[in-house]
């Protein structure tokens, strides 16, 4: 994701949850998104070995308690 699609993408997800901030406070969610998009990189991109382990997975139960 480059720089442009970031931004469109910021100002589709405040637009999506309703938030209305002056251009300032638009301007560092941006800027924080782009540092935790950084950090994740660095490990995003990585290989998994074949021999790792799936993480368990937790199905509630759909019964309800009468």
């Amino acid at each position: 994701m480059d720089d442009k699609q970031r931004d469109m993408y910021v100002d589709a997800a405040l637009a999506l949850h309703g938030y209305d901030f002056t251009p300032g406070v638009v301007n560092d969610v941006k800027q924080q998104f782009a540092r935790l998009a950084a950090i994740a990189d660095t490990f995003v991109s990585l290989p998994l070995p074949v021999e790792l382990e799936s993480a368990s997975l937790f199905i509630p139960c759909l019964h309800q308690r009468q």
